[in-house]
């Protein structure tokens, strides 16, 4: 996929273009968010959990899509669960995806689903959403560390080991923040470096849209489900017999509301990107400044 980006972007610029020039018309400091911004916002990873009566976790149901059409689709599972069935109901099962990919349902363990986030989201700038997605990845979590300041940070699975009874983090996958902030308001999520500086995000800004933030922001009103959501935005949800199918089409909603999100985010605030929009206050401030200092526009 990689190759064929470059391939793209090299036949933009033209076919006597040299492919080593380096536009001096600003830093690259300067460069780098632009960068980051443009990548994050066309690709994106969509996780939905699947609970048990104990409000444990069995399974995620993960899409990954670019530009808002669906590329890969999977379902992680637990460990103590069966993959037998999983695997005869992704048999059973075509991707959304468009015709020429591998249509294959995967299906995958925590391990793989932990170093999958970190890899796509951390490293190349992939943006994360859920909904309540703190609790979401909390849930996921191989190991919780102490809390500090209320804040405690998070270990995908997959992304350490235990070593003589203790926890040891992998010296390339990152550690997560998790900052509650009472109540049902969803939690503030960042990600800790790893020790190993190679692995370090080359100049892009990973990014988590919690989707229990952004809809009630730009709905100016309390969505307190995805029920509820898809109701107030009027996207479809299929109804399903399975809990793998009905988990599978709410991750696919989870697509659709992201979209309409946005929409409505750029018609009712400008300039203002889906991961800070908090609260309908989110909204009102940012005109404000808008207002303020308005955005300089040239031709």
């Amino acid at each position: 996929m990689y190759p064929i980006r470059l391939r793209a972007h090299l036949l933009e610029r033209g076919r006597d273009a040299n492919p080593n020039a380096v536009d001096q018309s600003t830093t690259p400091l300067e460069r780098a968010p632009q960068r980051s911004q443009q990548y994050s916002d066309r690709r994106a990873l969509f996780l939905f959990g699947i609970y048990n009566q104990q409000d444990q976790l069995d399974g995620v149901v993960a899409r990954e899509t670019v530009d808002g059409r669906t590329v890969r689709e999977l379902i992680a599972i637990h460990a103590d669960s069966d993959p037998l069935d999983a695997v005869t109901w992704a048999s059973h099962r075509r991707q959304d995806v468009p015709r020429g990919i591998v249509a294959a349902i995967e299906v995958i363990d925590f391990e793989e689903l932990g170093q999958l986030i970190a890899k796509r989201c951390y490293r190349y700038g992939v943006t994360l959403l859920g909904w309540h997605l703190g609790s979401e990845l909390c849930h996921l979590a191989a190991h919780v560390g102490r809390s500090v300041g209320g804040a405690f940070s998070i270990s995908l699975p997959g992304c350490g080991k235990v070593v003589d009874d203790k926890w040891r983090d992998s010296d390339y996958y990152p550690r997560l923040r998790v900052t509650p902030r009472g109540g049902d308001t969803p939690a503030f999520v960042r990600w800790l470096a790893p020790r190993d500086t190679g692995s370090l995000p080359s100049g892009l800004r990973p990014r988590f849209v919690d989707l229990a933030n952004l809809l009630p922001a730009v709905a100016g009103g309390a969505v307190t489900s995805i029920e509820r959501a898809t109701e107030l935005f009027g996207i479809d949800v299929r109804d399903e017999l399975q809990e793998l199918d009905l988990a599978r089409a709410r991750c696919a909603a989870l697509v659709a509301l992201y979209a309409e999100g946005c929409r409505r985010l750029r018609k009712f605030s400008p300039g203002l990107l889906p991961h800070l929009a908090f609260s309908t206050g989110s909204l009102v401030a940012h005109n404000r400044r808008q207002v303020q200092f308005p955005l300089q526009v040239t031709k």
